[in-house]
């Protein structure tokens, strides 16, 4: 069923929204953070990554719903 769900169009469409959602992250955390203070830094990519897992995991659910992805 996996493989059915995560054909080539929507596998490039989850890669983008990963990356999209990741670096918009790393975006507005990024000013504010003091890249000297190695625990910020992973909490930050933490949190970043959680972002794009975010986005990917909606876009599945989406795709699971039956809206089409053209």
């Amino acid at each position: 069923m996996l493989k059915k769900i995560l054909n080539d169009k929507l596998l490039g469409k989850v890669l983008k929204t990963f990356i999209e959602g990741f670096i918009a992250s790393i975006i507005v955390v990024l000013p504010t953070t003091d890249l000297s203070n190695f625990d910020l830094v992973k909490s930050m990519m933490v949190g970043a990554i959680a972002m794009g897992i975010s986005a990917v995991l909606n876009l599945i659910q989406e795709k699971l719903n039956g809206e089409s992805y053209t």
